[in-house]
């Protein structure tokens, strides 16, 4: 009997815990990792074959239009003022004086050059018909008629002469003096003279 009530509290303690012990277990089966929807994803960090996204660069600015040709610029030129320095020479109104010295000038040209360190030896101010300055050149003798051309409020800007022997022709002009050459030589190394 002492058995039978073993028996019954072992089974009434089971009951009272939720009934049979589960068996022992052999193998286990794997429980399959629990999915994360919520969590953001990222992008994966660049890697030697990804390339990294690159600057981009500004586009560049538009460039400016080119400068129209003297010619464009100054229209139909009928008499040319020379002054030299402050000395104003005749007028030149001969058609074929003046169109000698627009020809020599070039004005197939653009004013784009750069400005030169020489004041103005000579300035040739282009009339049209009704006397009116066009553009004026300054024309530097010391540099071999190095030119610069503007109009009136405009900025100076270098040109090149086309043909300096024909604008010295008809401007009457000298060529410029060549520059002066060292008078006296530096003696050799090595021959000074012994002290005394």
């Amino acid at each position: 009997m002492r058995r039978i009530v073993e028996t019954f509290i072992v089974a009434s303690l089971l009951a009272a815990c939720g009934g049979d012990p589960p068996p022992p277990a052999t193998n286990p089966e794997p429980q399959p990792a629990p999915t994360t929807s919520a969590v953001p994803t990222t992008e994966p960090a660049p890697t030697a074959t990804t390339p990294a996204p690159q600057p981009t660069t500004p586009p560049e600015p538009p460039k400016p239009p080119p400068a129209p040709a003297l010619k464009d610029t100054l229209g139909e030129i009928k008499s040319i003022d020379v002054a030299a320095g402050k000395t104003k020479k005749p007028e030149i109104t001969k058609a074929a004086d003046v169109d000698a010295v627009l020809k020599a000038i070039g004005l197939d040209q653009t004013a784009e050059g750069a400005l030169r360190k020489c004041p103005d030896d000579l300035t040739l101010s282009l009339k049209d018909k009704d006397k009116k300055v066009k553009g004026m050149v300054g024309l530097c003798n010391v540099e071999g008629l190095g030119p610069e051309f503007w109009t009136e409020g405009g900025e100076r800007k270098g040109i090149k002469v086309s043909d300096e022997a024909g604008l010295r022709k008809v401007l009457k002009l000298a060529a410029p003096k060549a520059p002066k050459a060292a008078t006296t030589a530096p003696a050799p190394a090595g021959t000074a003279k012994p002290k005394k």
